[in-house]
């Protein structure tokens, strides 16, 4: 429980029992967390300068429940299943207030935008894994059955100078993703070990965006400006990894084949008539991945590694809707949205096997890129993401241990990046230093009291289009142990520093002060009791992929 805005609470229980052959666990969470967000932004349209406030008060109720049974058939062959439901039910109320002003007169317009979200994500997972001293098989299925419905109204409200017309949207969203996996692992000796696995997934998306606008009253449907979505997508992949070692050196080699298709179907009315457009997308490519480490003394050490990568744009990108926060404001899709490619360089020196020293470069192809853009007509502007066609980042880190007290344990560290993009297609040539500097630490205060805290400093960032101020932040809790360590009580204090996100934004038509504050200067406490023995056989956790389900999150 803690205070953001407002009091915030969460509760939740787990229990588990291994007994013979079964091990089964489960677990039930119940939260009401409560955060805002609020974005200033002062631009400027032609001779005209547009205040923008917008409020965005959130307090979902989130509720959790899991469970697993495993069971061991054999000593090396066992099966089982696991199973999760979340479920994200929120009414919220973002406000926003737009001043328009130019040398002779000023406007104001109001407006509230009322949402109704209800979002659901069921998920299964069976397997079975055969396990010995060299050998280690695991045959697995992943379902997920995701569905994200929302409504919202965006209106004026009283004291508004300028005309707004209100509007309905209604936005529902249906995500199936299927999963098929095998791998195969044999150690052949302490030196050598020989890995190969293959993976398919089958995604499909339903999006259906319903547009209404309020005449006399009613909220009457929008024809041209409602749509579908929807996606199906198929990906296969093969791959397959060597670890060897010989003296003071070793070696970690994989090579990864994909043959994808992803086709997006976009209906929406055309010249008064119901049109379907297909985008496709297949994709045949190789990635390979390599690392040589070397060790120097005893306790130095040092590596090379490069990686080809893949990254997909996140479903909700691919949609072709619009997305109002207020009547000015508003994020796209983009249909036309590909992957990006990225080559990672690294070289490491390491200190008992933690990186001290890291030098880092990535070249990315199609990055995928935040572009904001101005409509001086319409002063509406607009965040959709896009592929930029060139992007570098240099990275340099160097990290140190903090423990020149007693009872002191940590690390510090300072990271320096150079980031550029460049884009004909846009118009975009960004470049940017940025420095860093991190601290992480635990101290033990009297009476067995963990005083733990974490900040960093940045000089800026490049998001994007935004060119980033100074970045600051400070965390710190306080936690101990009772009835020999079974209740376990934290008190925490986060984003302690009165520090907004701050930066610029230049449109090519206009430029924009933005500054984004998301929740600071909370308080939580937090209750955790563990009831019964803490000993009994522990299931090794098994690498699920969740590559199709993140896409779909990070669009909400």
């Amino acid at each position: 429980m803690g205070e953001d805005q407002g009091f915030e609470w969460g509760s939740g229980f787990s229990i588990a029992s291994y007994k013979n052959k079964l091990n089964w666990q489960t677990s039930v969470n119940y939260s009401q967390p409560t955060w805002r967000k609020d974005l200033f932004l002062v631009r400027t349209v032609g001779n005209e300068v547009y205040d923008q406030v917008s409020t965005e008060p959130f307090d979902p109720d989130n509720f959790t429940i899991r469970g697993g049974i495993d069971y061991y058939i054999h000593q090396n062959h066992s099966i089982g299943i696991g199973t999760s439901l979340n479920t994200m039910k929120l009414t919220r109320i973002a406000s926003s207030r737009t001043i328009i002003s130019d040398d002779i007169q000023t406007n104001t317009l109001f407006s509230e935008n009322s949402f109704d979200r209800d979002r659901n994500d069921f998920n299964i997972n069976p397997y079975y894994e055969y396990k010995t001293d060299s050998d280690k098989l695991v045959v697995d299925f992943n379902y997920v059955d995701f569905t994200n419905d929302n409504t919202n109204i965006l209106s004026d409200i009283a004291g508004s100078t300028v005309p707004f017309k209100d509007r309905r949207y209604i936005q529902n969203g249906n995500y199936k993703i299927q999963t098929y996996r095998i791998d195969y692992s044999k150690t052949i000796s302490d030196h050598y070990k020989l890995s190969a696995g293959s993976r398919y997934a089958v995604v499909k998306t339903d999006n259906d965006l319903q547009s209404f606008l309020e005449i006399n009253n009613n909220f009457e449907p929008q024809e041209a400006e409602s749509s579908r979505f929807v996606i199906d997508e198929r990906i296969f992949a093969v791959y397959t990894k060597i670890d060897a070692s010989i003296d003071d050196w070793s070696f970690s080699g994989g090579l990864r084949y994909e043959d994808s298709q992803t086709d997006g179907t976009s209906t929406f009315l055309k010249n008064k008539e119901l049109t379907s457009e297909v985008q496709k997308r297949p994709i045949q490519k190789l990635f390979p991945s390599a690392s040589f480490s070397k060790k120097l003394t005893d306790i130095l050490g040092a590596s090379v590694s490069y990686s080809y990568r893949i990254q997909r744009p996140s479903y909700n990108s691919l949609n072709s809707f619009t997305t109002y926060l207020d009547p000015y404001s508003a994020g796209e899709g983009n249909p036309q949205l590909t992957p990006s490619y990225t080559h990672n360089y690294q070289f490491n020196l390491t200190y008992k096997n933690q990186p001290f020293f890291t030098i880092g470069y990535q070249e990315t192809d199609d990055v995928i890129f935040d572009l904001i853009k101005q409509d001086n007509t319409t002063a509406q502007i607009r965040q959709q993401e896009v592929n930029v066609e060139q992007n570098s980042n240099w990275n340099f880190r160097l990290f140190a241990p903090v423990n020149f007290l007693k009872g002191l344990e940590g690390y510090t560290g300072v990271i320096v990046t150079n980031t550029d993009y460049q884009s004909s297609n846009f118009t975009i040539d960004l470049n940017q230093w940025n420095f860093i500097w991190f601290l992480q630490a635990n101290y033990q205060l009297p009476w067995e009291v963990n005083f733990e805290v974490n900040g960093n400093y940045g000089t800026g960032a490049l998001e994007g289009q935004i060119e980033v101020e100074w970045l600051a932040g400070l965390d710190f809790s306080f936690g101990k142990k009772f009835f020999d360590d079974a209740l376990k009580v934290n008190l925490g204090f986060n984003k302690m520093l009165n520090r907004g996100f701050v930066g610029n934004i230049d449109y090519g038509n206009g430029i924009a002060a933005i500054e984004s504050i998301d929740s600071r200067q909370n308080i939580q406490l937090k209750l955790i009791y563990n009831f019964g023995s803490k000993f009994g056989k522990k299931k090794a956790s098994r690498n699920t992929n969740t590559d199709e389900e993140d896409r779909i999150r990070d669009g909400q």
